[in-house]
């Protein structure tokens, strides 16, 4: 019993190990059916000849079993063979015998060539082509090739690649720097890294990127500001790159050993979060670019112009701004939708696309300042005279201390009026003499 157990054990294992191998390795699958077809392809001619041969022909004539002992003998080659398998063989190709299968070749051979002719015209490729295709997809012969590069399909010398027109099976060989998502007609089937990869029946491609840093540029783009002034955007420039992958809550650095290390996750989330227009699916450059810049544009509506381009309180960085707002977690988690990650922003800069708007802009600037010049000079004016007047009333008020001090000497009880005039005479205009000399008060 515990023998019985273990090899049903076995058993299991292998089979599980079978169906593993052939779920995840589709080269082999298609190799194996390909033989079988090959092997039910000679049967049914190995089953016409012994149907002619049987209604039409005599086994005894033929005398297969004899010439295959006879060929044993004399050629020391086939010796190991077995006899009944050089009996059959000789049997299928006799010329009695092999006329047998004529019929049923062309047969096979015009269903092939009208197969072909009908992939030709649903795929719209030539017919040789659609014949290469066939033969491959029933025979696993004559694989076609596809060089994935740059980010490009790089077919090789034919004009019409099997691989982008109708899909597997067959290989594409994506070179270091480059990633396929590889899809089926209604799901996504495998992200592809720089390896040799075999598709199967009608895989197709569904996204193909290239993994260096990508840069965007977008030349020209008109807005309006938020007091309805048409701003234009100039000379845009942004880099960006695919969102790394994310080990225990951290990006993945690159290494030798995984010089790319990207996200499926963000790869499948370019492919399936594009949008379509009236030209048809956008492009993951278009998508990103259409993000970056709306995310800029969307900044500027809710402005006005002179906050964009003058603003009035110190410390304020209207580009700054722009850029913390590209930087943002509303901004990340957009880019993130499409598998793209932000690295450096270049805003160009920005010009009133209304000239009149412009100079009636310059002007009221212009009446501005000149409003705070002229304060600003009448100010100074006022300030001119009225220190004028201070110095004049200083110097009369110097010169009057001044004489009562002179005066201080002179006996004002003196009967003799004449004289006493005299005295103040001259004590003020000694005063006024000294004055004048020194310079220090004008007397008007």
């Amino acid at each position: 019993m515990n023998f019985l157990r273990r090899l049903e054990q076995f058993l299991e294992r292998t089979r599980q190990q079978i169906l593993e191998t052939l779920l995840t390795n589709a080269e082999l699958v298609q190799s194996l059916l390909g033989l079988a077809r090959l092997a039910l392809l000679a049967l049914i001619l190995v089953m016409f000849i012994l149907l002619g041969a049987e209604l039409f022909e005599d086994f005894g004539q033929i005398n297969a079993a004899g010439r295959a002992q006879m060929i044993q003998q004399t050629n020391p080659f086939f010796r190991d063979v077995p006899l009944w398998i050089l009996a059959l063989v000789v049997f299928v190709i006799d010329p009695h015998t092999i006329r047998y299968t004529v019929a049923p070749l062309l047969a096979i051979v015009i269903i092939v060539m009208r197969g072909a002719a009908f992939v030709a015209d649903v795929y719209n490729i030539p017919w040789r082509d659609a014949l290469r295709y066939l033969l491959a997809s029933l025979f696993a012969v004559g694989y076609p090739q596809l060089t994935i590069d740059g980010g490009e399909m790089r077919p090789r010398d034919r004009k019409t690649n099997l691989l982008d027109h109708i899909g597997g099976p067959g290989y594409a060989l994506i070179q270091p720097g480059n990633a396929v998502l590889f899809r089926w007609l209604r799901r996504p089937s495998r992200v592809s890294i720089a390896s040799s990869y075999f598709m199967s029946p009608f895989e197709r491609f569904g996204l193909i990127v290239n993994l260096d840093e990508q840069h965007g540029h977008v030349e020209e783009v008109s807005t309006l500001t938020r007091d309805g002034i048409r701003l234009r955007l100039q000379d845009i420039h942004f880099r960006y790159q695919i969102l790394p992958a994310v080990r225990n809550g951290r990006p993945v650095r690159r290494s030798l050993q995984d010089p790319f290390p990207v996200s499926e996750e963000a790869i499948e989330n370019m492919a399936n979060n594009l949008s379509v227009t009236e030209d048809g699916l956008d492009s993951w450059r278009k998508a990103v670019q259409r993000v970056t810049v709306g995310a800029i544009v969307d900044y500027i509506n809710a402005h006005t112009l002179d906050f964009l381009t003058a603003p009035r309180e110190k410390e304020q960085d209207p580009r700054q701004r722009i850029q913390e707002e590209l930087f943002s977690a509303g901004s990340r988690r957009a880019l993130a939708n499409l598998g793209a990650e932000l690295l450096w922003v270049d805003l160009g800069h920005f010009d009133i696309q209304e000239e009149a708007v412009d100079r009636k802009r310059l002007d009221l600037w212009a009446a501005s300042l000149r409003g705070e010049a002229d304060a600003e000079r009448a100010i100074g004016e006022a300030k001119t005279l009225a220190y004028q007047e201070l110095g004049r009333a200083e110097a009369q008020a110097e010169l009057i201390v001044s004489i009562s001090r002179a005066l201080e000497d002179i006996d004002l009880t003196e009967k003799n009026p004449s004289r006493l005039r005299k005295l103040l005479l001259v004590r003020a205009a000694q005063v006024l003499d000294a004055m004048a000399q020194d310079g220090s008060g004008v007397v008007e």
